[in-house]
Parts: C-alpha cells; structure tokens; sequence
C-alpha cells in the first residue's frame, strides 16, 4: 500500500512537472514581435535619420514659418488661425520631435560605429549639425550636449554657443569624408541611396556650405566666405533628398500635405511671393529691362491673383517626385555675394550674384521651353549703393521657396526687405514656441518663452549695412 502511494506520488509529480514545463512553452516568447527591430545596423540608422530631418526641414514647421513670411497662405480650417500667428505649442510638437529624433539615431550610430568607420561618424556629425543648427535657428536656446542621452531632462544650452560647438563639430568632421564613398556611408545593401539624388555630391563640400550657412547667421562674414569657397560649386551637386512621388511615403513633402493629405489648406492666394513673380501684377511685379520672372513665377505657382497656389504639377518646384531641399548650390552663391558685400567687396558680390542669375536662366528657359534670355547680368550701376544688397537678399527671399532659411533671414536682417507682417500692428513671430511635449516631459524648459514675441533670437541690432 505504502508502495502503492508512493507510486501515485511520484507519477502525480513528473505529471505535474510535464504540464509545467508544457505550459512554459505555450507561452515562451509571447511578447516579442518579430516584426519589431531589437537592433539596426548604422546604415538603416543614417537613413531614418535622413528622413527625420526631411520632416522637420520641409514639414509643419516650414510650413507655419512660410506663412509668416508670406510665402504661403493659410486658407482653410485652422491654417487660417496659424497665418493669423495662432499656432500653439502643441503644433511645434511635429517639427522638434523629427530633430531630435534624428539627433537620438545619429548618436546611436556614433556609439556603434566608433572610429572604425570614420567617414560614416563623420558624416554622422554633419547631418547632426544640421539638426541642432535648424533646432537653434527656430527655437533660440535648445537642448545640446545632454540630447539624446540617457537623462529624461537633458539642459538647455544658448544658441550662441550651439551655432559654435556645430561649426566646430563640422570643421573636424571634414578631413574624414575627403574619401568617403557610397559605400563607406551607407553599406554595399543601400549602394548609394544618400547620394543616388545627385551623382556629383561630395560631402566635403556640402559640409563646407553647411559651416558657411551657420557663419553668415553668426555674423561672422570672413569665416562664411572662407568656407563658402570650399563649398557646393555646380548646379545639381547640392544636399536633396530623393523622392520618387509613386506612393505617398515616398511623395515630395509639400505634394503630400497639398494635393493628398490637407487638400485647400495652403495656398499662396494672400502671400507676397508670387505678387512679385506674376508679370500680370504691375503694382508689385519685380521685373525690369533685365529681369523677367516669367518662368519662375510659373514654376513656383498655378492660378493668378486671389487664387495663386503652389505648383504641384509635374516638373514643377512640389511635383510629387520633386527632391526635398537641403543645400544647393544657389545657397552658397549667394552667402559669399551676401557676405562678400558685408566685407566691402563689391565687385564680387555682384560677380556671385550673376551667377545665380545666369543658374536662372538656363533652368527656368528649359522649364518653359522658351528660347530667350530671361535674366541678364547685372553691372555695378545697375545696382547702385544698398540696391546691390537688396537685390541679393530679395534673391535669396525667392530662390528659397519653402524652405526655413528665408524665415531665418528675415529675422537675422531684421527685415531689411520689409516684408509686411499679415497682422496688421505686429512683427512678423521672432521664433517657434517651445513645443507641448517638451514642456510636459522636460523640468529643464525654459520658461516664459510661450509667446512669439517675447524674444528674438538673432541679436537685435540693425542690419549691417556697407
């Protein structure tokens, strides 16, 4: 009997045991998901990365800022409200969280790589400036050498200082992508996926505009223009980002928001830009016996006054496969005919200057398909005294068509151009408003900076002017 128990007992027990081990085993591994990366390699880091800033760089935020400057209209639902300068924090949320989610990838990619890919960090550092350098240009002070670190309440640090340690970041990046490759960059699995947009890039000289940009926000002319003449020297070897306009994730960003996604939201019926292309608007049109803004104006808008829109069509500036812009060669031009003025030099501001020019005329004649010169090289006389400057700044306002630099530099000139503010008695905004998300998750935010006009960012001095 005694042995008949301990029988039963000790089949009770491996029973037991069987069904406990049995039910481990259904359940093992129920919360992983398979389909839910745990890891990835630097390269899928570098273009996630890439596609963030595209976001922040041609998103909401250039957008709401394109419409301060009166490059574009609110005119519909509560773009009407943020034309007005009604945008609340919470809709800052979009355009910080794309920065700062590239910083927190790029970083990772710094920790994985190390220096065993020093063209990799290298660029790395590079697309990392230019995260900071947008965040410090919208926002003033942000969060810098405690972002995308392991602390919940990373500090805020003065835009001065970010601009300077960014520059500096670029400047020791530059040796290490003198031989970068496609390769080298972005792993023999993505070939040249960064670089496909534009088989003459080189990034040492995108790096070098790149510096250029953040010196002329600084002030600093001599240094803009010393990085300017290393920098991006040919029409179609600048920094854009590819898109193919077959699907929506892979549509030019601007198409996306106007033509699927916000259909009437933007326009540009009220703005100021096409008031100065459109040859049919006597009272503002900016053309002259050298200058005929005929096939931009085309490029850049449909419709006429009181309708004017964004060109979405094919070919034109946010067509559905049209790049996204980061750095051209336009860009650079035009810092050294800006800075080049500043320091005195004249002759070859307006030298620059004609170059964009003749640029002009040979992309905006095979837009149109037109046989004749749209813009001849200006001379010294044409141009007399600040005219010269004003032409310069007037041709960076257009040539920068929904990109944030023209909100940059309409702030850092103090509106040397005079650009009416759409609301009648006030300053065109001064800078974005801490995002919602940032004020409820970081005790470091800087308070009292919830309103446009409570601070400027770029020093409030008068614009130099030679």
């Amino acid at each position: 009997m005694n042995i008949r128990k301990g029988m039963y007992r000790f089949l009770f027990l491996c029973v037991t045991g069987l069904m406990t081990l049995s039910c481990e085993s259904w359940v093992e591994g129920i919360n992983d998901n398979p389909n839910a990366f745990q890891n990835a390699t630097s390269q899928l880091l570098l273009n996630s990365a890439h596609l963030s800033l595209s976001g922040a760089l041609t998103g909401s935020l250039a957008q709401y800022h394109g419409m301060f400057i009166r490059h574009f209209t609110g005119s519909d639902r509560q773009y009407v409200s943020f034309h007005d300068h009604n945008v609340g924090a919470n809709f800052y949320d979009d355009g910080w969280d794309n920065l700062y989610r590239a910083v927190k990838q790029l970083r990772l990619i710094k920790v994985d790589v190390g220096t065993s890919n020093k063209s990799l960090t290298a660029l790395a550092d590079v697309f990392q400036a230019l995260a900071f350098g947008t965040a410090a240009s919208q926002w003033g002070d942000v969060p810098f050498a405690e972002a995308g670190e392991t602390t919940d309440n990373p500090k805020y640090e003065n835009q001065k200082k970010v601009y300077e340690a960014i520059v500096k970041s670029i400047e020791s990046a530059i040796p290490n992508l003198k031989n970068a490759t496609g390769k080298d960059l972005m792993g023999s699995s993505y070939g040249n996926s960064v670089l496909k947009n534009a088989s003459g890039l080189s990034w040492v000289k995108v790096a070098h505009t790149l510096v250029a940009r953040y010196y002329l926000h600084l002030g600093d002319y001599t240094k803009a223009i010393d990085h300017a003449k290393l920098g991006i020297d040919k029409e179609g070897t600048g920094w854009t980002i590819k898109r193919g306009g077959t699907v929506l994730g892979d549509y030019n960003n601007y198409y996306a928001f106007i033509v699927v996604e916000r259909v009437g939201y933007l326009t540009s019926e009220d703005a100021v830009l096409p008031k100065i292309l459109d040859p049919s608007a006597s009272a503002t049109y900016r053309g002259n016996d050298k200058t005929d803004e005929t096939q931009r104006f085309k490029y850049y808008f449909t419709g006429n006054k009181g309708t004017y829109a964004p060109n979405t069509e094919v070919g034109a500036i946010f067509a559905a496969a049209a790049s996204d812009v980061v750095l051209t060669y336009v860009e650079n031009a035009l810092i050294l005919a800006e800075a080049s003025y500043q320091k005195g030099d004249r002759a070859k501001a307006l030298v620059e200057l004609n170059k964009v020019r003749d640029r002009n005329n040979t992309f905006y004649k095979a837009y149109g398909k037109v046989d004749k010169t749209l813009y001849r090289a200006y001379e010294d006389a044409d141009l007399a005294g600040e005219e010269l400057l004003k032409e310069i700044l007037w041709e960076r306002y257009i040539s920068f068509f929904g990109q944030l630099e023209t909100y940059n530099d309409v702030r850092r000139t103090n509106n040397y151009l005079a650009i009416p503010s759409k609301v009648k008695g006030k300053n065109i905004p001064q800078r974005a408003i801490y995002p919602q998300s940032e004020i409820n998750a970081n005790a470091n935010v800087i308070k009292g900076k919830d309103r446009y006009d409570q601070v400027e960012i770029f020093p409030a001095k008068p614009y130099n002017k030679q």
